[in-house]
């Protein structure tokens, strides 16, 4: 039985049974209604996978689903919206009619985590020749839905600003230069109070310079008094006057 990915683009290539919604030229009139209740059909199959009413079954992050549709064979594109009979539990699969499991992957090709999945939730699924890619929001709001709203947001790894600015979207407040084969880097730690903040140079180096430079004929200026216990002569090695 054919589906509507097994009919062409093309239209005069449709032209085979009519069993199989084909239309060719000089059809006798008796296949007209049998090609149009097949097409019918197909379009009916493929809303009914795609609409979230079907259901999984199986367990352990290896979920099992029967479609509507007549899966021959898994083929780039194929989609499917399903609700999830339970949640995951770790890296998932899919199988579908029977075929080989295929694994399923978030944000292109990172594994499914515990409870990215979860139990009817609906779940939108797209086979990229290797994988199922999973398109919609995963349960453990490990996407970011709104940063505005998210009142505590926090970084799973390094903050790559692609040579961007951090500002108000208008004017720049600090910006940003990558060294590419640096070891060193700035660590910047709070305090607790009578304590004041600091401002480190850390890195794999045993001894790391802090490098402060003023722009043109800029000075650099220090506001407020200096440790006491640095001389005069300290000051102007330090600070240049």
């Amino acid at each position: 039985m054919s589906e509507l990915k097994d009919l062409s683009t093309t239209d005069a290539s449709n032209t085979g049974t009519a069993a199989n919604a084909g239309f060719p030229e000089n059809m006798p009139p008796s296949d007209l209604n049998n090609a149009s209740r097949a097409l019918c059909a197909m379009i009916a199959r493929f809303y009914a996978d795609t609409n979230g009413s079907i259901s999984t079954s199986g367990s352990s992050s290896a979920y099992v689903l029967a479609a509507s549709r007549t899966i021959s064979a898994i083929a780039v594109g194929d989609s499917f919206i399903f609700k999830a009979n339970h949640a995951s539990t770790g890296a998932s699969t899919i199988a579908i009619d029977g075929l080989a499991t295929k694994s399923i992957k978030k944000f292109n090709d990172q594994a499914i985590a515990a409870n990215d999945i979860e139990s009817g939730s609906i779940c939108h699924i797209v086979y990229d020749g290797t994988n199922f890619q999973l398109i919609s929001s995963l349960a453990s709001g490990a996407g970011i839905a709104s940063v505005v709203a998210d009142s505590s947001p926090q970084l799973g790894g390094q903050l790559d600003v692609n040579g961007n600015a951090l500002g108000d979207g208008t004017l720049e407040l600090l910006k940003f230069s990558e060294t590419g084969s640096a070891v060193n880097e700035f660590t910047i730690a709070n305090a607790a109070s009578g304590a004041g903040p600091t401002l480190s140079a850390t890195g794999d180096n045993t001894n790391v310079d802090i490098n402060i430079s003023a722009k043109g004929s800029g000075v650099v200026a220090v506001s407020g008094s200096m440790n006491p216990s640095i001389t005069s002569t300290g000051k102007a090695l330090i600070f240049g006057f």
